[in-house]
């Protein structure tokens, strides 16, 4: 069985050289390339909605997103650590107990949602993840450039997270907001009475 990390780290190579023979786009795993990488995704979504939907159109798109979204993946395991997982048939990235998929992403966003917003996902991963955590990451990177570890041992620690949508958040409010009212007219009817 090969080593997922491997294999994506294999799949975000390619995403790499393919940039640059292309599309004449240098990629390099840094923030500095989100712009490239959004720019990338619109041209493939331009491409790829306006084919007919069949057996070819759909293979095209599961290998763009395979392709787009290991090296979006690699560039946020370069930024903040992690290590991909296989959960199914999909793949993750776990950091820190939250998993997300790169992958999922960019496949929403070049077939259904084209204003979804690479650096907008990154900058959600990265109030997910704890400033400690970015610097231990730094701090373990720098470590191992002195001394590489003989064998890496993947940390898989699993939280549930909950994530609470903001319509049913002003919907709690406005409900709150009208009874509250209420109490106070019928308060101050008493009261004039």
């Amino acid at each position: 069985m090969t080593n997922v990390n491997n294999e994506m780290k294999a799949i975000a190579d390619y995403a790499i050289k393919s940039a640059k023979e292309k599309f004449g786009q240098d990629l390099d795993l840094s923030e500095q390339s989100l712009s490239k990488l959004e720019s990338l995704l619109s041209q493939a979504y331009q491409s790829l909605s306006s084919r007919v939907k069949d057996e070819k159109t759909n293979l095209a798109i599961s290998r763009t997103a395979n392709i787009w979204g290991a090296y979006f993946g690699e560039m946020i395991r370069h930024k903040f650590g992690g290590s991909w997982v296989l959960k199914g048939s999909e793949r993750l990235i776990t950091i820190k107990g939250f998993e997300f998929s790169p992958i999922n992403f960019v496949f929403q966003k070049i077939t259904n949602h084209p204003e979804y917003s690479v650096r907008g996902f990154f900058a959600e991963i990265s109030t997910k993840i704890s400033p400690l955590q970015v610097e231990q990451h730094q701090q373990q990177k720098k470590s191992e450039s002195i001394n590489p570890p003989k064998e890496q041992v993947p940390v898989t620690k699993q939280e549930n997270s909950v994530t609470i949508d903001k319509k049913v958040v002003f919907a709690i409010a406005g409900i709150g907001g009208v009874l509250l009212i209420a109490v106070v007219c019928i308060v101050g009817f008493f009261l004039l009475r």
